[in-house]
């Protein structure tokens, strides 16, 4: 009787070296959805570079190639690569986590979703009721954005419109600032 091998299941995705930055990644969902993928509902699997994020997965890599050869045109930018992932299973799901922008100023700060997450919350949630922009004030010109650290989740659930467990489906959330480019809090980790 012959022997039969368990084939590992295969997935790619297209990323950047290091991961995709918080800016790049409205390019990368610009252009799957030209594509037709429903970013809401999509066939995904972690950011093998970070584990910060989902990604779509594809199951031919020559699918993921000419997705990485149309984004590199795109987006100008020629790091973007196909990364074989083996024994990888996909799941179906929201390409999350909510991504909300921060501005700080001397008297407290501006949040606001990026334009990426908005879309994003407005397909998985149609009924949601999302606030444009949300300004918290510090109470003196020498606070800072560190002291709101605290009502962070509150934050999350004002500018999406939903509550703690909806923003858990959608990925969790990570605030970003826009002008430093950097990452400065991330919710627990992203909902499987």
């Amino acid at each position: 009787m012959p022997q039969f091998k368990e084939v590992a299941h295969m997935m790619f995705t297209v990323n950047l070296p290091g991961g995709i930055r918080d800016y790049e990644f409205e390019s990368y969902v610009r252009m799957l959805e030209k594509d037709g993928v429903d970013i809401a509902n999509a066939r995904r699997v972690f950011d093998p570079q970070t584990d910060r994020r989902w990604l779509y997965g594809w199951t031919s890599r020559e699918d993921a190639e000419r997705f990485a050869i149309r984004l590199r045109e795109d987006s100008e930018n020629s790091n973007w690569q196909v990364y074989e992932l083996s024994g990888v299973e996909p799941t179906q799901g929201p390409l999350g986590p909510i991504e909300i922008m921060v501005g700080e100023q001397s008297d407290g700060c501006a949040y606001g979703l990026n334009p990426t997450s908005e879309k994003l919350v407005r397909r998985r949630f149609p009924h949601a009721t999302l606030a444009p922009s949300l300004f918290i004030s510090s109470g003196s010109r020498n606070g800072s954005r560190a002291a709101q650290d605290p009502i962070m989740d509150q934050i999350a659930i004002i500018l999406t419109g939903l509550p703690e467990h909806r923003i858990a489906e959608l990925g969790g959330y990570r605030v970003y600032d826009p002008v430093s480019r950097r990452v400065l809090r991330e919710s627990p980790n992203l909902a499987q």
